[in-house]
C-alpha cells in the first residue's frame, strides 16, 4: 500500500484476515445492493419487453376485420366455457358399500 506506514498495513491485512465484521458487513450489503440492481435491470426490461409485445398485438388487431374481431371472441368465450366444466383434478374413487 504506497504512501500507508508498513505497521498499518500489516494491521490492515491482519484485521482482513481475521475477519472484521464491519468489513463482512459492509460486502454483504454491497452484494445484496448489486444483486438488487440486477433484479431492477431485469424487470425493467421485461417491462418493456411486454409492452413492445402489446403494441405488437394491437398494431395486428387493427389489421382485422370486425368480423375477425366477433370470431376471435366468439372462440374465446367457448374455450372458456369448456374450461369452466372441465374438473380440475382426477377425481377420487368412492368405496364401495358390501
Amino acid at each position: 500500500m504506497p504512501g500507508v506506514p508498513a505497521a498499518y498495513a500489516a494491521a490492515a491485512v491482519a484485521a482482513a484476515a481475521v475477519g472484521d465484521p464491519a468489513a463482512d458487513r459492509i460486502t454483504h450489503l454491497r452484494e445484496q445492493e448489486r444483486a438488487l440492481k440486477d433484479e431492477r435491470k431485469r424487470i425493467a426490461s421485461e417491462v418493456r419487453k411486454e409492452t413492445k409485445k402489446k403494441a405488437r398485438l394491437v398494431e395486428k388487431a387493427k389489421l382485422l376485420t370486425d368480423a375477425d374481431l366477433l370470431a376471435v371472441l366468439g372462440s374465446r368465450a367457448v374455450a372458456k366455457a369448456k374450461a369452466k366444466g372441465k374438473p380440475k383434478g382426477k377425481a377420487k374413487a368412492k368405496a364401495k358399500a358390501a
